[in-house]
């Protein structure tokens, strides 16, 4: 778009938040998008192969790439739940992921924010059921640790750490277990498909003037007034996780309710794209 590149290299000397304001009072964004479009999306499991990893993934949306891996540990159950095994996850920012501005805390705070959309999305929505996870009840359970690298980030890392964690265990495969007494040990040469019962699948959003940005970029991310996220559980349709914030104020019920219907929409036609590959059980 001619018009796009010649406004970008004219105003870059400009505060960031007016330039995604000519922008938008000119119906585009600042990478060329319509207000709805997304950039693309592509998913490829079995990207991580060692000898304790159990599934894999790797996620781009546009320039943002995540990976993820599944590795397991075991160990006794809870009391409270004596046949259940559990997840745990991690998510790593490494330096690729242009947060130079930022202090330890604060990275801290992001990686610890997008930890809790997962365990919202895989634990809390029960996209997994945890009784696969026992082995012996009260005795011996899996753990599966959910370990997120973000490689690089070009805005809306949520969405990209979330498809790569559901994509992963997608991919698990759990070892055979083998108890002897008081004692267990895993056969890896014998494995069963960890059982996913529903996708779980994010579309972000970003607010500004009232208009509504899909598949915010990074440089957006800066000038947004909100960011909504919402998580479906395919096919159910459910939500099962949803995530607003704002720089002042709050996010109207009328923006919430679009924003809402805008990602159903986007999460219907990214499920149809990735269902095929990601099989459920």
């Amino acid at each position: 778009n001619t018009y796009h590149l010649m406004e970008f290299q004219t105003l870059q000397s400009i505060d960031v938040v007016q330039q995604l304001k000519t922008f938008v009072q000119n119906r585009i964004r600042l990478d060329g998008r319509d207000f709805n479009k997304e950039r693309n999306v592509s998913v490829s499991t079995a990207f991580v192969k060692g000898p304790n990893v159990y599934g894999s993934s790797f996620v781009q949306i546009g320039d943002t790439v995540v990976v993820c891996g599944i590795n397991l540990s075991v160990g006794v159950p809870s009391v409270e739940a004596p046949e259940l095994g559990d997840i745990v996850s991690d998510v790593t920012l490494s330096l690729g992921c242009n947060l130079n501005g930022l202090d330890q805390r604060a990275k801290s705070s992001i990686a610890f924010e997008l930890e809790a959309a997962i365990n919202a999305v895989v634990v809390k929505a029960k996209l997994i059921d945890l009784e696969q996870l026992s082995i012996a009840k009260g005795k011996f359970a899996y753990r599966l640790h959910v370990n997120v690298t973000c490689v690089s980030n070009a805005g809306n890392l949520t969405d990209a750490v979330i498809l790569a964690a559901v994509a992963a265990l997608c991919d698990t495969q759990l070892p055979l277990p083998v108890l002897h007494n008081d004692t267990i040990a895993v056969n890896p040469s014998v494995l069963r498909k960890l059982e996913v019962k529903q996708l779980a699948i994010p579309v972000t959003m970003g607010l500004f003037d009232n208009h509504i940005l899909v598949d915010p970029s990074l440089a957006e991310e800066e000038a947004l007034q909100g960011l909504v996220t919402v998580v479906f559980a395919l096919p159910s349709g459910a939500i099962s996780y949803l995530h607003q914030s704002a720089k002042e104020g709050s996010i109207s019920r009328a923006q919430l309710e679009t924003a809402v219907e805008t990602a159903r929409t986007k999460a219907l036609a990214l499920y149809k794209k990735l269902s095929p590959q990601l099989k459920l059980v």
